[in-house]
């Protein structure tokens, strides 16, 4: 069984940032670093298959980057074929 914490329960009332280690069986581990109140989403980019937090999210809200230059390289192939295109909305 696995613990979890959430930071929510610790007691970082002074701390603008916080430094976290995510490690998942199977992969690799890799810190990083959010501001205090940001929401992090952690996944495969969509580019390069790396886990790590995905910063950059299509707006058809499916795909996702870990950064803005895997979003860019992927736009040929993503764009094209994006339900966002579709609706207009790129």
């Amino acid at each position: 069984m696995k613990a979890a914490l959430r930071i929510a329960q610790l007691s970082l009332s002074n701390a603008q940032q916080i430094v976290v280690e995510y490690r998942d069986s199977g992969s690799d581990s890799f810190a990083f670093k959010c501001n205090k109140g940001e929401t992090l989403q952690i996944g495969v980019c969509e580019w390069c298959n790396q886990r790590n937090i995905l910063r950059y999210i299509c707006k058809c809200k499916v795909i996702k980057y870990c950064n803005e230059s895997c979003m860019e390289k992927d736009k040929n192939f993503h764009v094209p074929k994006c339900p966002a295109n579709a609706d207009g909305e790129l």
